[in-house]
Order: structure tokens, then C-alpha cells, then sequence
């Protein structure tokens, strides 16, 4: 079969790999930090035919035994330096400690960045560890060498999505050894860890999600080098594991459970793969209580093109959700200095439905992370990067902002975890739940308003 693209760089003994540390990829707004993010996973097979901090005590890393243990599902938060939520709120594993324990568990594969990371990473190539990177090229940012012991035999495929769609590579996952995932909002950059608010979940012993992951990893690695080309269809070998329509059953932390991913954009979705976009109208829709959303932008149009167009699908679906099945739904959106300014005139036009004569339920407010001095110096941080909707049906974590371009041009990718027709809550919706409120009703959750202060520019604003 013909390769459709370029074979991945392999690095070589002495020979440092690249990867970027530093100020983001933007292009006029949105999300700010595109990162590359990381499989590691043995069953990932070679396709020759390719051609090619916070303060808090944290838990130990624990050898846990993998195969004996059933799937389990935990949530790994980022909560930036100098925010207190008070005693009684929720407590999730730390998104950094959440990283050390899938190294500490790789057999194979994995990787990542930060200082203490790095160090662990440096022990992998000792233990048999190979590491499998695709990455955002070209990138327009500064770049930092890794030790050329890490980089040993290292896999990097750089991806031209703005070659390929006029996107970015914008998911954020990790795939270990077949078996352990993550997928969150965190980018793989220490601003992640400290600085700014992150939201992801950590599959444990769920190979058949993994393995699902992986061929969504393997679309990226098919379109590395400069003479990939988008196939006008995909191979059967990229076929989705799972989808909206055959979600794969799990019995995950004791519980039935229905789980698919989504990817994005529709130009990379395989066979039988749901695109983000229909997987988030689809929980919207399916929703019979209530919808509660957190994500950096909320937007009705595509934010990056040239002239702006106007884009209603997801607006039209709340409006439907609240006003004609009378839903609760809350949205909890992200204010920060870099946040788009006209994004609060189309929450404005949003929320007016709440009041008379249509009375809506549905209800927006701002969240901020306070900004110190110094903290106003670092660059694109210091903001609710979250990107989680929770309703009474299901739970959906995902890694796009709520725009046109995310889910038509660039890379995205989320984990929807349903329960079954006459179930109780899920553990997962009952601890996304939990982290909803506490946000919702925490000081840094403000009002909605045309101009909010939290966006002004300068150390008073969100940035």
C-alpha cells in the first residue's frame, strides 16, 4: 500500500530532538498552548508500509499491579500557584503526579516535559523505554534541546496540519504501554503544571480504549514528514474501536460503562470514528437534567479565518437545550487577558435568554485566576484552560475550545463516558460534578459582562 506520508525522524545517539518549551503557536486567539503530546505504548505497531506547584502533600507513586486491577478512572487537576478553594471542596491527583505515575508504570514507551519529568524520563532508555512523539511543525517558537540520552532512539514525527487542514496540532494525550491513557486540557509545558487551571482524566488498565487511542495516534504518525498528503480515505487499519453508535462496555471502577473517543478535525477521522463536534452536540442533546460546560472559549464563529463567519452549531444547541427542553445549563468560561474581547458580547447574547419573557435556565459566569506581579510576567498564563461538560447522562473531557476552527481545521481529541440506561451517576460524573461547583460558587467564578475586568491587559487583568 502506498505510504501516506513521510517517515517519522528517528534521533540517533548524540543527536538532541527538538521540542518547544516556550511562547505558543497563536494566531489572533484562542486556545494559546499548543504542545506536542506523547504515546507511549508497545502495541503501537511499526507501519512499514508508512515508508517511514502546588502546595499540597502529594500521593506516593505506588507500584500497582497491572494486569489484576479492573479499569479505573481518575480525574488529574492543575490548580495554578496562589489559588485556595478552602477546606471540604474536592481533591484530585495533581496533573503532575498524574504524569509521574504513568512513567512509573511505562514497560515500554513515554514521555514528557518539566524539570523533575525529565529526570525521570532520563531512567527510561535504561528500562527498555522508547519514546513515539508528534508534534506541531513547523513550529514558530523558540525550541529546546533534550539530553541526547532521552532522545536515543527516539521517534519524532512532526505533523504540517497548517500544510494539511490550516490548523494546528492541538490534542493532548498520552497512550502507555496499550494500557494507561490520559486526555485532558494539559499541555505538556510547566505552565501546566503551576500556572494555569488544567482538567484531565487518567485511564488505568482499559486497553480497549488505549488501544483506540492509538489509532488515532497512528492518522498523526501516517501524516508526518513534508510529503504527507490527507488520503481521500483512510485505510481500514485506521478504523475507530469505538464511537458514539458502538461505544465500547466497560466495567470501569465498578460501575457499567459505556466510553468512546472523539477526534477532530473530520478530515482525520477514520472509518467509524465520531467527530468531536457531533460528540459534543450528541451530549448536549442526550441530556435530560441538566448541562454544566467549562472551557477556555466559548464562541459562535470561526475565530481564525479571514472574513469571520458566523457559526451556530453549538450556540443553537444550548439555546434549544435551555429554552425549548427547559434545561438547566451553566457555563463557567474562562476570562483572561488574552481572552477574545468579542466573546463576552456573544455570552451576553446568550445569557439574555435567562431573562423575561423567555425566562431560559441557562447561566453564565467568568472564571478567573488571580494574577500577582510577578505571575503577570510569565506569557500565556494564568487562565481556566479547562475543556469538560458533565450532564445527568454522561461525561465529556475533551482537549478543544468551543470555536469553529477547533473542530473544522485542527487536531482535537475527548473521552465521553456514558451510563447506561437506568444507572445511577458515575463516579465520574459525580466527582466532575463536585469540581463544577466548587468552581461555580468559588470567589474567582465573577458575573458576566461586556467588558469584565479580569480581561483588561496588565497584571489587574486574567493573564
Amino acid at each position: 500500500m502506498a505510504p501516506l506520508g513521510g517517515q517519522g525522524q528517528v534521533s540517533g545517539p548524540g543527536q538532541p530532538c527538538k521540542l518547544q518549551v516556550r511562547s505558543p503557536l497563536r494566531r489572533g486567539g484562542g486556545d494559546l498552548l499548543q504542545k506536542p503530546y506523547w504515546n507511549s505504548a508497545e502495541q503501537c505497531r511499526e507501519k512499514a508500509e508508512w515508508g517511514g506547584r502546588r502546595e499540597r502533600r502529594e500521593p506516593s507513586l505506588v507500584s500497582l499491579p497491572i494486569l489484576a486491577l479492573p479499569c479505573s478512572l481518575v480525574l488529574a487537576e492543575s490548580i495554578p500557584e496562589g489559588m485556595s478553594f478552602g477546606p471540604g471542596g474536592p481533591q484530585h491527583l495533581s496533573t503532575h503526579q498524574a504524569w509521574l505515575q504513568l512513567i512509573h508504570r511505562a514497560q515500554s514507551r513515554v514521555d514528557i516535559v518539566g524539570q523533575e519529568i525529565l529526570d525521570r524520563l532520563l531512567s527510561l532508555p535504561g528500562r527498555g523505554v522508547r519514546l513515539h512523539v508528534a508534534m506541531n511543525s513547523p513550529q514558530e517558537t523558540a525550541v529546546a534541546d533534550l539530553p541526547p540520552p532521552l532522545c536515543a532512539g527516539a521517534k519524532v514525527t512532526p505533523v504540517h496540519m497548517e500544510r494539511l487542514t490550516g490548523g494546528i496540532v492541538h490534542s493532548k494525550f498520552w497512550v502507555v504501554d496499550g494500557r494507561d491513557i490520559y486526555v485532558g486540557s494539559a499541555n505538556a509545558d510547566w505552565r501546566a503544571l503551576a500556572q494555569i487551571k488544567e482538567l484531565g482524566a487518567v485511564l488505568y488498565n482499559c486497553s480497549p480504549v488505549a488501544q483506540d487511542l492509538l489509532s488515532i495516534f497512528d492518522t498523526y504518525q501516517a501524516l508526518g514528514g513534508p510529503g504527507a498528503v490527507l488520503p481521500t480515505a483512510w485505510p481500514p487499519r485506521f478504523s475507530a474501536g469505538s464511537s458514539l453508535q458502538k461505544p465500547i462496555r466497560l466495567h470501569l471502577d465498578g460501575h457499567p460503562a459505556d466510553v468512546y473517543l472523539s477526534s477532530s478535525p473530520p478530515a482525520l477521522c477514520a472509518p467509524g470514528r465520531t467527530s468531536d463536534l457531533q460528540a459534543i452536540l450528541s451530549t448536549i442533546s442526550q441530556a435530560r437534567k441538566f448541562i454544566k460546560v467549562s472551557v477556555m472559549d466559548l464562541m459562535p464563529q470561526c475565530m481564525f479565518c479571514q472574513p469571520k463567519r458566523f457559526w451556530p452549531e453549538l450556540d443553537s444547541a444550548l439555546r434549544a437545550a435551555a429554552c425549548d427542553q427547559r434545561l438547566p445549563i451553566q457555563l463557567l468560561i474562562s476570562c483572561s487577558r488574552h481572552s477574545d474581547p468579542n466573546m463576552f458580547i456573544f455570552l451576553e447574547a446568550l445569557s439574555i435568554l435567562a431573562q423575561p419573557p423567555l425566562s431560559c435556565p441557562l447561566h453564565v459566569k467568568l472564571f478567573a485566576v488571580p494574577v500577582s506581579g510577578d505571575q503577570g510576567q510569565i506569557p500565556f498564563a494564568r487562565m481556566n484552560h479547562n475543556k469538560y461538560m458533565v450532564t445527568d447522562q454522561a461525561a465529556y473531557i475533551g482537549t478543544s475550545n468551543w470555536s469553529h476552527d477547533y473542530f473544522l481545521r485542527t487536531t482535537g481529541v475527548a473521552l465521553v463516558i456514558m451510563r447506561p440506561r437506568g444507572a445511577r451517576l458515575l463516579p465520574v460524573q459525580r466527582q466532575l460534578l463536585a469540581v463544577f461547583e466548587r468552581d461555580w460558587t468559588s470567589p474567582y467564578a465573577l458575573p458576566l459582562s461586556p467588558r469584565p475586568p479580569c480581561a483588561a491587559p496588565g497584571p489587574q487583568g486574567g493573564g
